[in-house]
């Protein structure tokens, strides 16, 4: 039971940690901290953002993920936990937004590839030139 309540405060530490480390990395950006506010996108539906809060939380969930880490170490120490989480919150969301761009561009590429192999498909089966030929023989 010992053990649990040490993990315990390491975890809360890890996650205040992380949160501070995601309010540094939302000054950090161009326009500061944001307040959370109300917008009307494109399609004039209502939309919430979470402002620079969004860069907090995720820095206290990365925070707490590397202090758990940290905290299964051979030699854990507050202060391997604290560099940890710090980091880690700081990179929070920047570090899921670049795995999410990433995983996007290989989406889109493989996309782009399936596109070009049906217009081959196409091109060589002569789909697209059947039209001009049937506006030919008009």
């Amino acid at each position: 039971m010992e053990e649990l309540g040490k993990y315990t405060i390491w975890i809360v530490i890890s996650i205040i940690i992380g949160m501070m480390g995601g309010f540094i990395n939302s000054l950090m950006g161009d326009e500061g901290f944001l307040r959370p506010y109300s917008f009307k996108d494109k399609d004039e539906r209502s939309r919430y953002s979470f402002g620079s809060w969004r860069e907090i939380i995720l820095g206290g969930a990365a925070g707490m993920i590397s202090g758990l880490i940290a905290s299964t170490t051979n030699v854990p120490s507050i202060w391997t936990t604290i560099l940890y989480s710090f980091l880690a919150g700081i990179s929070g969301s920047t570090y899921l937004e670049k795995m999410v761009e990433r995983n996007l561009n290989a989406v889109k590429q493989d996309y782009n590839k399936q596109l070009d192999i049906i217009e081959q498909t196409k091109l060589s089966f002569g789909g697209e030139n059947d039209a001009d030929a049937n506006n030919q023989q008009k």
